[in-house]
């Protein structure tokens, strides 16, 4: 059985068709009829390669790539597809993201080739993201990796300074710059980053 596959389109009849896709491909098939109900759903769903159509209501393949940017990683892989695309719809699609712009009608190996070559390309972002984190916490001080530990773990300010024998400002003025030095904008970003850096029963972010 190959990895899960998520299809987001209006048309009920293109859904259905995509769908048919890769299910004979044997894929496991997640389809939604808008970007919004796809996001509602996605924390349920395992981390799967994105195939959406350009332009939807309310929110339209721009949209969801944004929404999806602004979220902490892994990062979900995005093939966009479209009827009718200008030259100004592939290079924004292409900077916000996407792994690739395909223009209905296409044959189904064309899509299931996109599918496969976004999620390769992922694996090697990803792979790259890990080792980027790595170094960067390998680059905090000791005091510094205390206090992100006790923060990850949902330690707040007081608690997080009452373990360490800091006070609590002193725990926000590490906090920032642990953040600063990591390059993430909240707490929340830095501890699903490290979540991935954990050795299976560790508590310490490998480096």
């Amino acid at each position: 059985m190959n990895a899960s596959v998520v299809v987001i389109d209006d048309d009920p009849a293109v859904l259905a068709s995509l769908e048919a896709v890769f299910e004979t491909a044997g894929h496991v098939v997640h389809g939604f009829s808008s970007a919004m109900a796809f996001l509602d759903r996605m924390a349920d769903l395992p981390i799967s390669c994105v195939v959406t159509d350009l332009r939807m209501p309310v929110m339209d393949g721009l949209g969801l790539l944004a929404a999806l940017n602004e979220r902490p990683p892994p990062v979900w892989p995005v093939v966009v597809i479209t009827g009718h695309a200008e030259v100004s719809d592939a290079v924004g699609v292409m900077q916000a993201g996407a792994c690739d712009l395909l223009l209905k009608p296409f044959p189904p190996g064309q899509l299931l080739a996109a599918v496969r070559n976004a999620r390769a390309r992922r694996m090697i972002d990803a792979t790259e993201t890990v080792d980027r984190i790595a170094a960067l916490y390998a680059g905090l001080t000791a005091r510094e990796r205390q206090v992100a530990e006790q923060l990850v773990s949902g330690a707040n300010s007081r608690a997080c300074g009452e373990a360490l024998g800091i006070s609590p400002r002193t725990v926000d003025v590490f906090r920032g710059r642990i953040l600063r030095k990591m390059g993430f904008s909240s707490t929340t970003a830095l501890s699903s980053a490290l979540a991935g850096l954990r050795p299976p029963g560790g508590s310490e972010p490998r480096s």
